[in-house]
């Protein structure tokens, strides 16, 4: 039996690891990483978003096993002086987003703050929470490392928080980075890593198995 590693199907799909293989991967599924208006030669995500963007990634598989078929997802919520105000994950399928659980932490103080997700948020109860606790937070920026690979979902936060007047950086190797390349396309594997099942789900339609 032959078993195909998803992230292999990924990259034959347009992604895979190395640099050139996850900037293929945002070329050919043609994102748009950044906020409206901003110019392509301001760097919009530094080497600081990078690191709390593999914190997230790490965070975000604190339940892996328990969280599927919704992906494994993380919020960090850094205040506008800086501040660490709230670090939560999904922590079961079915359970509160980790959006919202930031919500429910933090109340007051995040706004004009910065929310770091490992992946745009979803909409698993079909009621838009997650993306209304961020725009009830009052936060101004979003970093976004992953952004959704079902298609239904797709674009579909980012467009949302977008309309509320929030800028939102989404991660790719041709996203403006004060950062090395190196460092971007490390913490993007990252970001791929931390939904490894939902990668494969999306490219092969078909849950993720290990044959031991």
């Amino acid at each position: 039996m032959h078993i195909v590693h998803p992230q292999h199907v990924w990259s034959h799909s347009t992604v895979c690891r190395g640099r050139c293989a996850t900037r293929r991967l945002q070329a050919a599924s043609g994102r748009v990483t950044r906020a409206a208006g901003r110019e392509s030669s301001v760097p919009s995500i530094t080497e600081h978003d990078l690191s709390i963007l593999r914190e997230t990634a790490s965070l975000s598989t604190s339940s892996a096993g328990l969280t599927q078929p919704h992906p494994n997802s993380a919020c960090i919520l850094v205040g506008p002086d800086g501040r660490r105000l709230a670090s939560t994950y999904q922590r079961a399928a079915g359970a509160v987003s980790s959006e919202v659980q930031a919500l429910r932490a933090v109340r007051e103080g995040a706004r004009g703050g910065v929310a770091y997700l490992n992946l745009e948020s979803g909409d698993c109860h079909g009621d838009g929470a997650a993306v209304r606790a961020l725009v009830d937070l009052g936060v101004s920026r979003v970093v976004v490392g992953l952004e959704h690979p079902l298609p239904h979902a797709r674009g579909v936060a980012v467009r949302a928080l977008r309309s509320a007047g929030i800028d939102v950086d989404v991660l790719s190797s041709s996203t403006p980075c004060a950062a090395e390349p190196t460092d971007v396309d490390d913490t993007i594997m990252q970001m791929l890593e931390a939904n490894e099942a939902l990668l494969h789900r999306a490219v092969l339609r078909r849950p993720l198995s290990i044959l031991k």
